[in-house]
């Protein structure tokens, strides 16, 4: 034993070919010191990193890596490349030395921001149905990107109305705006803030958005050859809703409205009797008016 170093030798066998001996050293406590001039430099998908050798009062045996605080690798030279890396994020790193006696030192820092100028691609598969509540429901598939789309921004007829990370939405009261048809879209928009293209929906019909009803109806009299008749004149917030008329408990009679909405039907009528008019739209929709008449006797 030598007490002075902390060293001791002990014979626990021998034979002819020789002895076999058990050296115990010194226990080393004591860690090493932190990396120097620790580098991140980031390439695409990689960031490639160095530093200066760390000291030590015995020997470094080498390196523990960790990203975002999670250990990934050990290495026992002075420098690392990690790929795999999410473009448009910010990674932190950490370095620290270990010793002979497993000593861990404290760890030198670094962070790279990986690059991101791509943006991604459009929204797939964008519908937008119209419920007859007067709502629409929007859903669509997730956009392709090279890193990580962060969000989607919604916009009905070029203007933004929602973001969200969802796949779907739900727009509560949607504007028919002055046109003839609504137009949904969707755009990603990654970590790096790169806006994608527009994923587009097939266009709505904007009379579907507006309520249904007939404006400026009016009841005139006329004639048919002899008989009595009235002509109803008017305009419907949909050309394309079925339109029918009648008087009092009569036939009903289809009244095809232009595509302004403007329509003019002549019915055989007498006595004194409501006019009737009934509209249904694709929606399932339906709004009946009630006219009252002067006596066309």
């Amino acid at each position: 034993n030598d007490p002075v170093a902390s060293i001791s030798i002990q014979d626990v066998a021998q034979d002819a070919t020789g002895a076999t001996l058990v050296v115990t050293g010194p226990r080393d406590v004591v860690p090493p010191n932190a990396p120097t001039a620790l580098t991140a430099v980031a390439s695409g998908t990689t960031a490639a990193l160095r530093w200066t050798a760390a000291t030590d009062d015995y020997e470094v045996d080498g390196y523990t890596i960790a990203r975002n605080g999670t250990a990934i690798a050990t290495t026992a030279g002075t420098d690392y490349v990690d790929a795999g890396l999410v473009p448009g994020t910010t990674v932190s790193y950490t370095v620290a030395a270990i010793d002979a006696g497993n000593n861990i030192g404290p760890a030198a820092t670094a962070s790279v921001v990986l690059p991101d100028t791509a943006a991604p691609a459009a929204p797939a598969a964008v519908t937008a149905k119209l419920t007859r509540d007067g709502k629409v429901h929007l859903a669509w598939t997730a956009a392709a990107d090279n890193g990580v789309v962060a969000f989607y921004r919604l916009f009905r007829n070029g203007r933004a109305i929602a973001t969200g990370t969802a796949l779907a939405y739900v727009d509560p009261a949607p504007k028919p705006g002055t046109g003839s048809t609504v137009v949904y879209a969707v755009k990603a928009i990654d970590l790096a803030g790169n806006i994608g293209a527009a994923g587009k929906a097939a266009a709505l019909r904007a009379p579907l958005l507006r309520p249904l009803a007939a404006t400026g109806l009016k009841v005139t009299r006329t004639k048919l050859g002899s008989r009595l008749a009235v002509r109803i004149t008017g305009k419907v917030s949909d050309a394309q809703a079925r339109c029918r008329l009648r008087i009092g408990a009569g036939a009903w009679t289809a009244c095809k409205a232009k595509q302004s909405g403007a329509f003019a039907v002549t019915l055989r009528a007498k006595g004194t009797t409501p006019v009737t008019l009934s509209l249904r739209n694709s929606l399932g929709r339906v709004k009946t008016q009630t006219l009252r008449v002067r006596s066309l006797t």
